[in-house]
């Protein structure tokens, strides 16, 4: 039985290697997709800012927008830096949506492919002064729609959000929806990111792992049968 052990053994580490490899490859596959402005950075030419954001802070500034390569809906958006009521995440500038369902969202250029899995990272805001509340962070991927998830933010501070989906057919296109729930929600650092899951082979070739670790092992346990006269 040694020789049959030995080759369960190299078998299984062998297939373990080319597993690991791939699902290596396949965590660092993972693509950037392109979201245009980002961070807010992009401002409108000659677009005026506003000092003082309503509560006479002068370290707070901000513009009515529009708010370049990004569509709005419902109320009052725009790009501001808070200073100390809330600095931005990413950068010198942040967007903010104003009143309960005002949007701020953008359908990238790329289309889905069938199996890859979208990942969105978004920052999300609370202001030290009160002046913000609940916020929906949506993928939407061919009409599906995935919320984001994330801590809620101290005050002054930022808090990561994230949503995932693996996209079921081809050529479907890709929202980016930041959605104020109360009086102010604040973004920043959107990125969007996709990879293609494993393939079929790969996980069955990690079943073959197991059943290989778990026959050499019971190999070992046999009972060895004893030698009679």
């Amino acid at each position: 039985m040694r020789i049959v052990d030995g080759f369960l053994l190299r078998a299984a580490l062998a297939t373990g290697a080319i597993v690991g490899t791939a699902l290596v490859s396949y965590s660092a596959n993972a693509a950037t997709i392109n979201v245009a402005n980002p961070s807010f950075e992009i401002i409108t030419a000659g677009l005026p800012f506003t000092i003082g954001c309503g509560n006479s802070n002068p370290t707070c500034a901000y513009n009515d927008g529009p708010i370049p390569d990004w569509s709005t809906s419902g109320g009052q958006t725009g790009q501001q830096n808070l200073g100390t009521l809330l600095a931005p995440e990413n950068g010198s500038l942040e967007a903010y949506a104003n009143g309960n369902g005002t949007s701020i969202y953008q359908t990238v250029s790329a289309k889905a492919i069938a199996g890859d899995r979208y990942t969105l990272d978004v920052y999300v805001g609370n202001r030290t002064d009160g002046y913000n509340g609940p916020v929906t962070v949506e993928l939407i991927v061919g009409g599906i729609i995935t919320d984001a998830s994330g801590l809620a933010p101290t005050s002054g501070g930022w808090s990561l959000w994230t949503a995932s989906y693996v996209a079921a057919v081809s050529g479907a296109p890709i929202t980016i929806d930041l959605i104020s729930d109360g009086t102010q929600g604040n973004f920043d650092n959107v990125s969007l990111t996709a990879a293609p899951l494993p393939s079929t082979w790969t996980m069955l070739m990690a079943g073959f792992i197991g059943l290989g670790f778990f026959a050499y092992r019971g190999s070992k346990n046999r009972p060895v049968a004893l030698a009679t006269a």
